[in-house]
């Protein structure tokens, strides 16, 4: 029920509302990964990244098979800057599940992220590959490219 009451608060906006809600839900029943996840979801939007990511951790113990956990949680190591470690959780969740885009584009944005240019290039070309049309993909395929283009003019002009 305040699983449930926390969501529909958060919808409305009411995040502070909906972090009770979820803190009791969580009070409730301690082996249920959901609202901690979205106990996670509200922390993270109101800025509060790292008491997320431990949250977060907190559900993946109770629940490794939740794979949007791995998504949510990715996002809050990007935004407290952990790019390491959010790639690290985005390789997890894609051992969890293989064929998940968004996992993949994630973990291709976040190798760009590090200026590992030519392992987002190849995430993003296994996401073509798979769906010719996924315009965050081809975003990305011509992002690495024109990085690599710049990375050649530099070489070539240090020579």
């Amino acid at each position: 029920v305040y699983n449930n009451k926390g969501t529909s608060i958060t919808k409305m906006g009411l995040v502070t509302s909906a972090i009770a809600c979820n803190e009791k839900a969580i009070e409730l029943n301690q082996n249920y990964a959901t609202p901690y996840s979205n106990l996670a979801n509200a922390l993270a939007d109101q800025g509060e990244q790292e008491r997320a990511i431990e949250i977060y951790e907190q559900a993946l113990k109770i629940n490794p098979e939740f794979v949007d956990i791995y998504l949510q949680m990715g996002d809050a190591q990007i935004a407290s800057r952990k790019f390491d470690d959010a790639r690290n959780t985005y390789l997890l969740g894609l051992s969890r599940e293989p064929t998940s885009e968004k996992l993949q584009y994630k973990l291709a944005f976040t190798e760009f992220s590090l200026n590992k240019i030519d392992l987002a290039l190849g995430q993003a070309r296994t996401l073509l590959e798979r769906n010719p049309k996924n315009i965050e993909a081809l975003n990305l395929a011509g992002l690495c490219s024109e990085k690599l283009r710049d990375f050649q003019k530099a070489i070539t002009l240090g020579e």
